[in-house]
């Protein structure tokens, strides 16, 4: 029997395990930023005070630094924002973003309006179950291919053992029933004859 339904789980499994590894590194940024953008509920208006990007330190990424003005105290503050995805972006000095800020903890900062996590996931999610189905439709056609009964094939005539063709050899049966037609005609006349005579 064909193995072909082994290679079809095998792909499978592939995809499945693919797809976990995506989802995976797509959500646990999302949760981290989501737990981080809990505390950050004051919104405000901040410049950037140098030009830049993004750094990582470990599972985040740190920048621009921006300067604002704490709501609670009054006091001026310049921190890095925070994010744990890579936005891939660059500020220039002076540029006003908007943010929120953790009023417990000023030095926690997030930009306003910033999905980029929950999208990553959101196209991970998506990508990893289009991957998943592939998967299983191809384990699914391997297993059906695999215990499918075979239609029978019409053998094709070649030679018969005294070595015709299949037109010789229907010729030849064409030829012995029109010769038996006619032996057994003549046999028919010759027994009308004989009782005619016979009368």
């Amino acid at each position: 029997m064909d193995k072909k339904w082994k290679y079809g789980i095998l792909i499978f499994l592939f995809a499945l395990m693919l797809c976990s590894a995506m989802v995976t590194n797509a959500y646990l940024p999302w949760k981290t930023f989501k737990s981080i953008a809990k505390n950050c509920t004051q919104p405000t208006t901040a410049v950037i005070a140098e030009d830049g990007a993004q750094s990582e330190d470990g599972v985040y990424y740190y920048g621009p630094q921006v300067e604002f003005v704490e709501y609670a105290t009054g006091h001026r503050v310049r921190v890095d924002i925070v994010n744990t995805v890579n936005i891939n972006k660059t500020w220039k000095k002076g540029e006003y973003v908007a943010v929120y800020y953790n009023p417990k903890d000023a030095s926690e900062v997030i930009l306003r309006d910033d999905n980029t996590a929950r999208n990553n996931f959101r196209s991970a999610a998506v990508i990893g179950g289009l991957l998943s189905a592939i998967g299983l439709a191809v384990f699914i056609v391997t297993l059906v291919q695999t215990y499918r009964v075979p239609k029978p094939k019409a053998e094709r005539f070649k030679k018969n053992a005294a070595g015709q063709s299949f037109k010789e050899w229907q010729k030849q049966q064409l030829a012995e029933e029109n010769y038996d037609r006619d032996e057994a005609e003549d046999s028919e006349n010759d027994e009308s004859s004989e009782e005619e005579h016979n009368a």
